[in-house]
């Protein structure tokens, strides 16, 4: 698991300190500077000892506001820097995969670790468990409104927040992507203005802002292989995958 850490300045570049966890929660610290657009190696490495790390990690995921994620032995931890590299649980039960969705509420920055048919909101201080309206299997926040899918469906949520799950023209509602040959929908990204449904041989584009009634489905959708669903990521508003 890699993540960014802390940010510097080094010879009119932006430096980056990345630090490298290994299983038996040993790692090493990094520093590597960006210089003419590329990413260069650092001078040294120097040994960290995390005795807290979650050894049984099976997922995470990396916050630009609140750290990182990590998902252990059916229990959710947040990686709290700022108190000695401790791991302070989110929730101890877990209700199926888990899946995170970063947004910004009254000014905060927020991340929804979902599982099942739950949200666990945490600010970096608190957890608020709320209670979703379905068991969904992936999700995003997409033009201040909440996404969710599961194998067919896309839903979204109303204006009010990640609660509001009621109906009406410009409230919460639903929708079934069509073209089978696709498959399943595995997860939902955002890539610039697009939300983009991730499926088992492709993509769906849908186009959602505005007003629901708006609301797109685009009939060209990308077909391709098999595409592993803890493969998918986005950087630069372009969607990778394997």
């Amino acid at each position: 698991m890699i993540f960014k850490n802390k940010a510097h300045r080094y010879k009119k570049t932006a430096l980056k300190e990345q630090k490298v966890f290994g299983s038996d929660g040993v790692g090493f610290g990094v520093g590597c500077y960006i210089y003419g657009g590329q990413l260069h190696k650092g001078e040294q490495a120097e040994r960290l000892d995390c005795l807290s790390y979650p050894i049984n990690c099976r997922g995470g995921f990396y916050s630009k506001a609140l750290n990182a994620f990590f998902v252990d032995n059916g229990e959710i931890f947040i990686y709290d820097i700022l108190n000695g590299d401790e791991y302070l649980s989110v929730t101890r039960q877990t209700y199926g995969e888990a899946f995170f969705i970063e947004y910004f509420f009254e000014g905060g920055a927020r991340v929804a670790c979902c599982t099942g048919n739950y949200a666990f909101i945490c600010d970096g201080k608190s957890v608020e468990a709320i209670q979703l309206p379905h068991a969904f299997t992936g999700g995003a926040y997409h033009f201040g409104r909440f996404f969710f899918c599961d194998d067919t469906t896309v839903y979204w949520s109303g204006l009010g927040g990640i609660d509001d799950w009621e109906r009406g023209i410009n409230q919460s509602g639903s929708i079934i992507l069509e073209n089978l040959s696709l498959g399943k929908i595995l997860r939902l990204v955002v890539t610039g203005d697009k939300l983009v449904a991730v499926r088992e041989c492709g993509f769906t584009v849908i186009r959602a802002f505005g007003a629901p009634e708006n609301f797109k489905v685009d009939n060209l959708s990308a077909k391709c292989r098999a595409i592993e669903k803890n493969s998918v990521a986005v950087a630069q508003s372009k969607v990778f995958y394997f």
